[in-house]
């Protein structure tokens, strides 16, 4: 879970440094999903 959770942060800053603030929410309510799933 460590592991996957590394990998979406890192897909989520390399989102922001390309600058596709368009994509940005999405990516965030993803993870917000994600993250209440697996608790």
């Amino acid at each position: 879970m460590i592991q996957l959770s590394n990998t979406l942060m890192e897909r989520y800053g390399f989102h922001l440094e390309l600058g596709e603030f368009m994509e940005t929410p999405y990516i965030e309510n993803l993870v917000i999903k994600l993250m209440d799933f697996l608790k």
